[in-house]
């Protein structure tokens, strides 16, 4: 299926998170991803989460909704493998490779990230502070699923080994292994674009910003 057809209906339901009761959001998006493909479509539900999260901060909210916040978004992500996660925490890293330093003014410009940016975060339909948040919004969430990831864990690995037998165990790791080692090059590429965006800030705020960023 076409990336964009399945993030609409990602959408759908992540527009309606904050109106469903707190113990079913869970399950209910778990059991949604594990129908269209955790490992391709995680990174697509944390990233549209994570832009509901920035634009809930600046709304009002009715009594019934509740704001998201990181720590769900991150039990979201621990419902599934660390494979499935760290495949996530991969491509959100490339895609806020991708984001643009500012929201662009001209239509040329607008009408190119459409075509293939806006389908996680809108950068035409929000504004420079929101894309700001957005991105450290994503960072400290990506930062946090790295946290808790069980990579060290030996006892789950054996525990791994007698339920899938140890050659399908080893074949798990050495996928792990070429992951991690992608989430470290991308990371360094993202810090790299970071810290050219701080050596050409003008302006004391986003200064703040960028070194918020790299902290």
């Amino acid at each position: 299926p076409c990336l964009g057809s399945v993030t609409d209906i990602l959408r759908v339901f992540v527009d309606a998170v904050p109106h469903i009761p707190h113990h079913r959001r869970l399950p209910l998006l778990s059991h949604l991803l594990s129908t269209v493909g955790s490992m391709e479509y995680l990174y697509v539900v944390l990233g549209l989460l994570a832009e509901k999260c920035v634009l809930q901060s600046g709304e009002k909210q009715t009594p019934k909704d509740t704001i998201l916040d990181s720590r769900f978004l991150v039990s979201l992500a621990r419902s599934f493998s660390d494979t499935e996660q760290l495949h996530a925490v991969l491509k959100l890293i490339q895609y806020m490779c991708n984001l643009p330093e500012d929201r662009p003014e001209s239509t040329r410009e607008v009408r190119e990230i459409s075509q293939t940016l806006t389908y996680l975060f809108n950068i035409p339909l929000h504004s420079f502070k929101q894309l700001r948040q957005f991105k450290f919004a994503v960072l400290a969430l990506l930062i946090a699923i790295i946290g808790k990831l069980r990579l060290d864990k030996r006892e789950e690995r054996e525990e791994i080994m007698k339920s899938i037998g140890q050659e399908e165990e080893e074949e798990e790791m050495f996928d792990i292994e070429k992951l991690i080692r992608s989430v470290l090059q991308e990371t360094l590429e993202y810090v790299g674009l970071v810290h050219k965006s701080r050596g050409s800030a003008s302006d004391s705020t986003s200064v703040k910003y960028w070194e918020a960023m790299l902290s």
